[in-house]
């Protein structure tokens, strides 16, 4: 009983530092969608300037983004963040899995350890009871 009162307090204890970093994630997520699709009108307006192909969509797009200067300095600095971003992303995703991979591997290790001592008093039991 110990044990699971110990296991209670210790899921208490986590819940908020997990609750603060799935809520993060989802705020990096989002930090990243909006740069992806930033990315993506970037790079449509130069494929379609490259082309001489303007329309009075990339003019209303070219208010927006500014694509007049040929390297616009926000972009690269957006695309270190959002890369910068998606590694913090997948860094603490792969530390949750290995957290909870690691717990999942000390239970199977405590449950066959359980069952080998079973079978072993199961063993001893069964050959006293033959003799």
């Amino acid at each position: 009983k110990s044990a699971m009162a110990g296991i209670g307090t210790e899921i208490k204890q986590r819940e908020p530092a997990i609750a603060e970093t799935e809520q993060r994630i989802t705020e990096l997520e989002q930090q990243l969608e909006k740069g992806r699709l930033i990315d993506e009108r970037i790079k449509k307006l130069k494929e379609r300037r490259s082309t001489g192909r303007v329309t009075s969509a990339d003019r209303a797009d070219a208010g927006r983004t500014r694509p007049e200067r040929p390297d616009y300095p926000g972009t690269e600095s957006a695309a270190r963040r959002i890369a910068d971003l998606e590694r913090e992303v997948k860094q603490r995703e792969q530390s949750r899995e290995h957290s909870s991979l690691k717990e999942r591997l000390e239970e199977n290790k405590r449950i066959i350890a359980e069952r080998e001592r079973e079978n072993a008093h199961r063993k001893g039991h069964d050959r006293g009871m033959s003799r």
